[in-house]
């Protein structure tokens, strides 16, 4: 997620050229909402991760 923003940012397309097209048109609040959204989703996708790997490890996310 937090690659495929930048690469949108650079030209790619996707949530990144979304994100820059806002701060082009000065459509801050837009702006605003989608990083909002961007970190949201990057930070619940790495809790995830985190919780998935210690479970295939065999590891109580208690004692990590």
């Amino acid at each position: 997620m937090r690659t495929a923003t930048v690469m949108g940012f650079v030209g790619a397309g996707g949530i990144g050229i979304e994100l820059y097209q806002a701060i082009s048109l000065n459509y801050f609040a837009d702006a605003g909402a989608i990083l909002i959204l961007v970190f949201l989703t990057v930070a619940l996708i790495d809790m995830f991760s985190e919780w998935a790997r210690l479970k295939l490890a065999g590891i109580s996310p208690d004692h990590a």
